[in-house]
């Protein structure tokens, strides 16, 4: 359902101006947050992309913004900015990120036909003050080293995408483990040949916990994770995506010559080269 804006109508917990107590950003900007399903049903969501992604794009403005403001000042001091404005920075966009999973969960339970009410709890908004001082650090690096061919805008933007994204995952894992629901990883086509490899994996060997959800990312990885109901369209999806990549997985076990690989790394390089992904 649309409201007279031709935006969808969100759900309560997104109808107020915060979001977890926390300032979120403008829904005209982000888009139609309400229809997350078009995210992993690949619909066309228009020019803008998807939900998630203008959610990172509005995080980069903010990044591009806080670099500014630190132009002039020496490495050690655009450090402690970073320490300093980071975690005000990132907040509503986590926590918008954390609410539209579980929205997507509630939706997909739902579509399940379970029984009984069921509150979905986003994950909590705020990232561990030891990760954002460990981010902080590693982003200025080339600012002190020209030898590295990244720049703090592409670091700074890349970690963010991955807490925004964590977010979600973390959502939808927390309240899966609620109702002991599977999970699958839902990666973006052309993903790389890492979130590809577990994305070939069963429902029941992924995502058991928080940690596995964290440790399963990478900077700049756009891979969601859904709850896997028997007999719904998201268990279908998700079963054909699984499929897909098991085939891509199976194919980069033998190389060029016909040798057969084993080691993760060889498959890895296979995968890659097979593929043209990173």
């Amino acid at each position: 359902p649309l409201e007279e804006d031709g935006l969808p109508r969100l759900p309560h917990r997104l109808e107020q101006g915060k979001v977890l107590g926390v300032p979120r950003p403008d829904l005209k900007d982000v888009g139609v947050l309400g229809h997350e399903l078009h995210l992993l049903r690949g619909e066309d969501l228009g020019d803008d992309g998807e939900q998630l992604i203008q959610l990172r794009s509005l995080a980069d403005a903010d990044i591009r913004a806080l670099i500014y403001a630190g132009a002039d000042l020496p490495v050690s001091d655009v450090r402690e900015l970073l320490i300093g404005a980071l975690p005000e920075l990132l907040a509503p966009y986590t926590a918008a990120s954390g609410e539209l999973a579980a929205v997507l969960f509630e939706d997909l339970r739902a579509e399940a036909g379970r029984r009984g009410v069921f509150y979905a709890e986003p994950a909590a908004p705020s990232v561990a003050g030891a990760r954002l001082d460990a981010t902080a650090r590693w982003a200025v690096a080339p600012l002190a080293d020209d030898a590295l061919q990244s720049t703090v805008g592409t670091r700074l933007s890349g970690s963010v995408a991955r807490m925004i994204m964590d977010a979600s995952r973390e959502t939808i894992v927390a309240n899966g483990q609620r109702e002991s629901t599977q999970f699958q990883r839902m990666p973006r086509p052309g993903c790389c040949a890492f979130c590809g490899m577990l994305a070939s994996r069963p429902a029941d060997m992924a995502y058991r916990s928080k940690t596995t959800a964290e440790a399963g990312s990478h900077d700049s990885c756009h891979c969601v994770v859904v709850p896997v109901y028997r007999g719904t369209e998201m268990a279908e999806l998700a079963a054909a995506t699984r499929r897909g990549f098991e085939d891509q997985y199976r194919q980069a076990l033998s190389d060029e010559a016909g040798n057969t690989l084993s080691a993760p790394k060889q498959v890895l390089a296979e995968w890659r080269r097979q593929n043209g992904t990173k």
